[in-house]
C-alpha cells in the first residue's frame, strides 16, 4: 500500500501497446533503410549456407543456418532481404530484452520513491540512443549481422536474467537454463560467448548457487542439447551438402572447422606497443563516434553508481564486458581492428545499460531540484538522440543498395559458355556464392573459390560439378598435377581466375604458355593481337552492359570492401589504359584512364600515366595539375612527385623541382629514388629552360577541352576548362 500524499513506486515496465508501439515505430526507421540485397560482406555466403542447409565458413554456425533457413519461408522479398529483416528483428529482440532488464533495475533501486514516469522515461531513452548506435543499425540491416545480432539477444536475455536474480535472490536462479542458453549461444559464435565464463562462474558464485548430482546432471544435459547443434556439421557435410567450407564428416574436418585450425598463425603471438595503442584508439574511436557523443560519459557515470550502490551488478557486467576487449587485444591482426565494431556489438548491450543507469541517476539527482529539471533534460537528450539518428540513417541506409550483388552479375557475364572460373577474393567469392546456390545463376559455369583448392574436399567439389573436370581432378593428387590437367582441358573449355592470387597464373601460364587469362571484370585481352582501337572500343561495350546501381564516386574510403569493389572496376579501365598506353594508342589510354578514375578516384597511378602522356605532347599546365591531384590522391606514390618535377625543370624552374622532391622525401614510401633525383639537381643551373620548352596556347587548350567533352572525359575536361578559364581572365 502507498503512502497517503507520496508519490507511487517506479512502474515495473511499459504495457504491453507500448512495447508494440515503441518496437514497431524503430522497425519502420530499419525498413526505411533496409538492404533489399546482399551487402559486400560475408553475406552472399551465410545467406547461401543456411538457403541450402550448407556450411558456411569455420567455426559453421549451425544455429545461424537453421534459423535461416526457416526464416527463408517467410514470402516477403527476395532470399537476401528475409535474412537482412532477421537480423533487424533480433535486434528489436534484444531491445526488449534490454528494456525488461533496465526496468527491473529502476524497481530495485527504487529506495526513495519516485513518479512512475522516472524509470520508464529513462529506459525509453536509453533504449533509443542503443538504437541509434552507428554498429548495432548497421549489423540490422545486412544478412551477416544475423551472427553478431544474435549474440546480442544472448546477451541480453543472460544480462535481464542477471539483474532478476540480484533482485529475486538464489532461490529463484534458474541455473540450468542459464547454462542451457549459454551452451546453445555457443552454436552460433563461439569464439564470442566462451569470453562469458567469468561473468558465469562469478554470477554462481555470488548467488551462492549449490550444486548437487541432480542439478549438474541438469545442468550438463541441457548443454548438451545445445551443443547438439554442432552435429549439424557432419550430418550435412555427409550428405554432400554445397556450398560447404570444409569436411566435417570426419572427426579431423569437424575439429578443423569448429576451432578455425585454418586462421592459426595468420598473426604473431606479439606485436609492438604501437600496434597495440592503435586497437586502444580505434576502440575509442568506437565509443565517441558511433555513440551519440556524450553517452560514453554516461556509460561511465552509470558504472559509477554501479560500482558505490549495486557492486554485485558493477562486477558482473565487467566480467561480461572485458573478456571481450581483452580477447579482441590478444589477436594482433589489422583485419582484427577492421572488424572490431561488430565484434564489439553484444558488448554495446551492456554499455547500453550502464548508459541507462548513468540516466536514471541523473535525472533522480535533478528531480531533488524540481521536477521540471529531469524533464528538460530528458527532453534535451531525446532531440539530440533523434538528430544524431537522423544521422546515423544518413550514413548507413542501404535501401538503395545494389552494389555487391551488381558485381557478382557483372563479373558472371563476362566469362563465356562452361568456363572454369577459379575466384580469389570476398568481393568475387561470397556475392558469387548468392547468385550460384540461392539464385542458380549461370549453371553451365564450374565455379569454385581458389583457396579451397588446397584442400581435397575443395576439389572434390570442384569434380561434382562437372564430369570432364571430375576426370582432370582424378588425374593427380598434386596441386600442381591438378592445375595443370585443368589447364589441357583449354581446348574445349574456357579458364578464368582473378587477378589476387598471383601463383595460379604463375603456374599455369607456365605449364600451358599462357592460355589461362585473367578476366573476370579487370581484363579480357592478355597477349591478344588485336588492334588497339579495337581493344578499347571491347572495355567499353563490356562497361556498358554492366549493371553498376549504387555506385558513386562518393565512397567511404575506410569501408574496405566497398572501396575494393571500385578498385575492380576501375582496374577494367586502368588495366587497358595501360596496355594501350604501351601499344602509343595515346588517346584511347586517355580515356580508360578518364574512365577509370570515376569509381576510384585515388588511384595514383593513373594520373602519373595521364600526366606523362599530355606532358609529352607539351601540354604542361595540364601535367602539373595532374601530377598535383596524384599526390593529393596518395602522397606515397613518386612518379607523380617525378613528373611535377620533370614540368619544372622543363620550364627551367630547378628550385620548384627542388622542393618537389624535398617534399616527396618524407612522404614517399621508397626515399631512394628520391634522393637520386635531389643529387642529380645539384649541379644544374637555374633558370635553364629545356631547348623549345612553351606551354601550349589557350586556343589550343580549348581544343584539347572540346575532343575532351566529344569523347566524354569528364576529369581531363573539367581539368582543361580550369586552365582556359584562367588564361582568359
Amino acid at each position: 500500500m502507498n503512502t497517503p500524499g507520496r508519490p507511487e513506486t517506479v512502474q515495473k515496465d511499459f504495457p504491453l501497446w507500448v512495447w508494440c508501439l515503441f518496437l514497431l515505430a524503430l522497425w519502420q526507421i530499419l525498413l526505411w533503410a533496409q538492404n533489399p540485397g546482399l551487402m559486400s560482406d560475408d553475406s552472399g555466403e551465410m545467406i547461401a549456407a543456411s538457403y541450402r542447409l550448407g556450411i558456411p565458413h569455420p567455426p559453421g554456425y549451425p544455429l545461424f543456418c537453421l534459423l535461416g533457413r526457416l526464416f527463408s519461408f517467410v514470402p516477403v522479398g527476395t532470399v537476401a532481404f528475409r535474412f537482412n529483416l532477421l537480423s533487424s528483428l533480433l535486434v528489436l529482440s534484444s531491445i526488449f530484452f534490454l528494456g525488461k532488464t533496465c526496468f527491473s533495475f529502476a524497481e530495485i533501486t527504487n529506495k526513495e520513491l519516485f513518479p512512475p514516469w522516472l524509470g520508464l522515461t529513462a529506459g525509453f531513452l536509453s533504449l533509443f540512443l542503443f538504437f541509434s548506435c552507428r554498429s548495432v543499425f548497421a549489423q540490422a540491416l545486412t544478412a551477416k549481422g544475423c551472427v553478431y545480432t544474435l549474440t546480442l539477444l544472448f546477451l541480453s536475455v543472460l544480462l535481464w536474467l542477471r539483474v532478476r536474480g540480484n533482485e529475486r535472490g538464489p532461490a529463484r536462479l534458474p541455473v540450468f537454463f542459464v547454462l542451457f542458453l549459454w551452451a546453445l549461444g555457443l552454436s552460433n559464435h563461439w569464439e564470442s560467448e566462451a569470453l562469458w565464463i567469468p561473468f558465469l562462474i562469478y554470477w554462481f558464485y555470488q548467488e551462492k548457487t549449490r550444486w548437487n548430482m541432480k542439478r549438474i546432471f541438469q545442468s550438463l544435459s541441457l548443454m548438451a542439447v545445445g551443443l547438439s547443434l554442432y552435429l549439424y556439421l557432419p550430418l550435412r557435410s555427409a550428405l554432400g551438402a554445397l556450398p560447404s567450407w570444409g569436411d566435417p564428416k570426419t572427426f579431423g574436418g569437424f575439429i578443423w572447422g569448429v576451432t578455425r585450425e585454418s586462421y592459426r598463425g595468420l598473426e604473431p603471438l606479439f606485436r609492438n606497443t604501437a600496434f597495440y595503442l592503435s586497437f586502444i584508439k580505434e576502440y575509442l574511436h568506437i565509443l565517441s563516434v558511433y555513440w551519440m557523443p556524450g553517452f560514453a560519459v554516461l556509460a561511465l557515470v552509470g558504472l559509477f553508481y554501479l560500482w558505490r550502490h549495486a557492486r554485485n551488478l558493477f562486477y558482473s557486467t565487467l566480467l561480461f564486458y572485458l573478456p571481450v576487449v581483452a580477447a579482441i587485444l590478444a589477436v594482433p591482426r589489422e583485419e582484427t581492428k577492421f572488424l572490431l565494431t561488430v565484434y564489439l556489438l553484444s558488448s554495446q548491450g551492456l554499455a547500453a545499460f550502464w548508459g541507462f543507469v548513468g540516466i536514471l541517476f541523473l535525472v533522480r539527482g535533478l528531480f531533488k531540484l524540481g521536477s521540471q529539471w529531469p524533464i528538460c533534460v530528458m527532453a534535451l537528450l531525446f532531440a539530440a538522440g533523434l538528430f544524431w539518428e537522423g544521422n546515423v540513417f544518413k550514413k548507413e541506409d542501404k535501401s538503395q543498395y545494389y552494389l555487391a550483388s551488381d558485381f557478382s552479375i557483372n563479373a558472371l557475364k563476362t566469362l563465356p559458355t562452361k568456363s572454369i572460373f577459379l575466384a580469389e577474393g570476398d568481393n568475387y567469392v561470397v556475392p558469387l556464392f548468392y547468385q550460384r546456390f540461392v539464385l542458380g545463376l549461370r549453371p553451365d559455369i564450374v565455379f569454385i573459390p581458389s583457396i579451397f583448392l588446397f584442400h581435397d574436399w575443395g576439389w572434390s567439389q570442384l569434380a561434382a560439378q562437372d564430369p570432364p573436370v571430375a576426370a582432370a581432378v582424378k588425374s593427380s593428387h598434386s596441386l600442381d598435377g591438378r592445375l595443370g590437367a585443368l589447364a589441357r582441358l583449354g581446348d574445349t573449355r574456357g579458364f578464368f581466375y582473378t587477378l589476387d592470387q598471383a601463383y595460379l597464373g604463375s603456374q599455369l601460364n607456365q605449364m600451358n604458355g599462357g592460355t589461362w587469362t585473367p578476366m573476370a571484370l579487370e581484363e579480357r585481352w592478355g597477349s591478344a593481337r588485336i588492334a588497339p582501337k579495337l581493344i578499347s572500343q571491347m572495355v567499353l561495350n563490356l562497361a556498358a552492359q554492366e549493371r553498376l546501381r549504387g555506385l558513386t564516386a562518393d565512397y567511404d574510403p575506410e569501408d574496405v570492401t566497398t572501396f575494393e569493389i571500385h578498385h575492380y572496376y576501375a582496374n577494367q579501365y586502368f588495366s587497358a589504359g595501360r596496355w594501350l598506353r604501351g601499344k602509343g594508342d595515346f588517346q584511347d589510354a586517355l580515356l580508360q584512364m578518364d574512365k577509370g578514375l570515376h569509381f576510384y578516384p585515388r588511384a595514383a597511378y593513373a594520373y602519373a600515366d595521364m600526366a606523362a602522356i599530355l606532358g609529352g605532347e607539351g601540354y604542361l599546365e595540364l601535367a602539373r595539375r595532374l601530377s598535383l591531384a596524384g599526390i593529393e590522391a596518395d602522397p606515397g606514390y613518386f612518379p607523380n612527385y617525378a613528373n611535377l618535377g620533370n614540368v619544372y625543370l622543363i620550364e627551367g624552374n630547378v628550385s620548384g623541382a627542388r622542393e618537389c622532391y624535398q617534399s616527396a622525401l618524407g612522404r614517399v614510401r621508397d626515399p631512394e629514388p628520391v634522393k637520386l633525383k635531389l643529387k642529380a639537381l645539384e649541379n644544374v643551373a637555374e633558370d635553364k629552360k629545356h631547348p623549345g620548352a612553351r606551354d601550349k596556347s589557350p586556343s589550343e587548350y580549348r581544343t584539347l577541352d572540346e575532343g575532351f567533352k566529344k569523347q566524354g572525359m569528364i576529369l581531363l575536361s573539367d581539368l582543361t576548362s580550369g586552365i582556359v578559364m584562367e588564361s582568359g581572365r
